[in-house]
């Protein structure tokens, strides 16, 4: 069957709004890399943020689970913020 990423990012969504972590995940990677979207970072920070506040929400939450998700704040988002080089290569 072909790859169409357009119909992936149709179904991560519908899992997404479902509050599936992993389908956030994919959604946030998917839009900071452009893959079947425009490439917009803030989009993808909109959906790894959704996923810290999803465990921070969460009771059930284990200790591990919200210290992930303040390593994925701390060290994502910061990558995100930068912005891209708009120059061409260092001769």
């Amino acid at each position: 069957m072909p790859q169409d990423n357009a119909e992936a990012v149709r179904w991560y969504r519908k899992a997404a709004d479902q509050g599936y972590a992993n389908a956030q995940y994919a959604l946030g990677f998917t839009y900071h890399k452009g893959q079947g979207v425009p490439q917009d970072d803030a989009e993808a920070v909109r959906w790894y943020a959704k996923i810290v506040a999803s465990c921070f929400a969460s009771t059930q939450a284990s200790p591990l689970q919200r210290w992930t998700s303040i390593l994925v704040l701390v060290l994502v988002l910061p990558v995100l913020a930068v912005p891209k080089r708009r120059w061409g290569p260092a001769t």
